[in-house]
């Protein structure tokens, strides 16, 4: 498996997924996380209601360091 290196100025919500881009090698990948999975990591996002795309996009900046360790292990 090639190792990842996450490029952490670029981030935005799809409406299907927060995606993010990382470096393979000489490649770019862009990965996502979806907002099932965000809610599943950050207690603090709401559950039953209409969450906006920002609200996602804090759960990630929030959770970056605990997605990006994932891929890795």
């Amino acid at each position: 498996m090639t190792d990842l290196a996450f490029l952490d100025d670029f981030r935005f919500f799809d409406g299907d997924c927060v995606r993010f881009r990382a470096q393979a090698g000489e490649r770019e990948v862009i990965c996502g996380i979806t907002p099932e999975a965000l809610m599943a990591l950050d207690p603090g996002l709401p559950r039953h209601r209409l969450v906006p795309a920002e609200a996602f996009l804090a759960a990630f900046d929030r959770m970056a360091l605990t997605i990006h360790q994932a891929r890795s292990e």
